[in-house]
């Protein structure tokens, strides 16, 4: 199993790969090749996954974890790359209008319609339900929430021409099935990871969390909550963690004290073998 990071927030040390506001990874099992989140530009997973010497050929499927622009942008471009059909799989809600008013009120979600994509080769298929998409490898589905460990509400949608707040139920992660534990790749977490975490648990049976990678979304929250994060992730047998993007500066901090050299930032072009 490897896990390529096509796209981050940081660029790491090695000038060859680009950096921007969002997150890309490639789930390579072996037999099946998954891409998980598209960032804002394909111009920068692109130019990533050729010094990685990745077709993009080669990948047999994609799924986003949510709606927001900086994990959905690259998609057009990405399924331009392949030659004939690719399944895409997200939530239901994944096409909603996604807004936010910073600077001013403006649409945050995918950048594209349905038709757009499916003229280029995605193949739909939208499902809040836990299920397996390639071996050893499952979506989270729609994931049950305690309100105590729910990510920040910031956004907001439209029903029946009102805008109210959007509870971003379309926040989907990904679990990996080792023989002995479970792997867990998440996009920005903002169902939050304590109940990503707690909801794979029940979903597999697995108890043995042998890595997250991924955004946290832990950047604006207050760093006593984020302490209880780490310490409650420690105490529910999270062994590694990668975390990268939207998690925060002061967040990696905090990680690092709880995880100690069980805590990775992520950056383009990071590989976890």
């Amino acid at each position: 199993m490897k896990i390529y990071i096509l796209c981050d927030d940081y660029a790491g040390y090695d000038s060859r790969f680009l950096a921007q506001h969002g997150i890309s990874i490639l789930i390579d099992n072996g037999v099946d090749r998954i891409l998980f989140d598209t960032a804002q530009s394909s111009d920068i997973v692109l130019k990533n996954m050729k010094v990685l010497n990745i077709d993009p050929n080669s990948i047999d499927l994609i799924f986003l974890s949510h709606c927001h622009y900086d994990h959905t942008g690259g998609l057009y471009g990405i399924l331009s790359k392949i030659n004939g059909k690719t399944p895409v799989i997200a939530h239901p809600t994944i096409f909603r209008k996604n807004l936010y008013y910073k600077p001013v009120l403006r649409n945050v979600g995918i950048p594209y319609t349905r038709s757009e994509l499916e003229n280029v080769g995605g193949e739909f298929i939208l499902t809040k339900s836990f299920v397996k998409i390639a071996e050893n490898i499952y979506s989270t589905g729609e994931v049950e929430r305690n309100p105590v460990y729910e990510g920040e509400k910031f956004t907001y949608t439209l029903i029946d021409g009102k805008i109210v707040q959007d509870n971003m139920l379309d926040d989907m992660s990904i679990i990996i099935r080792f023989d002995d534990g479970i792997g867990i790749i998440t996009g920005c977490s903002h169902a939050g990871i304590i109940n990503i975490v707690e909801h794979s648990i029940k979903k597999t049976g697995f108890d043995r969390i042998k890595m997250i990678v991924g955004g946290l979304h832990l950047i604006n929250m207050d760093e006593k909550k984020v302490l209880n994060i780490a310490r409650k992730l420690k105490s529910m047998n999270v062994e590694k963690i990668y975390a990268g993007h939207c998690t925060g500066i002061y967040s990696h901090h905090i990680f690092k004290k709880v995880f100690g050299k069980n805590y990775h930032i992520l950056y383009s072009g990071k590989i976890i073998d």
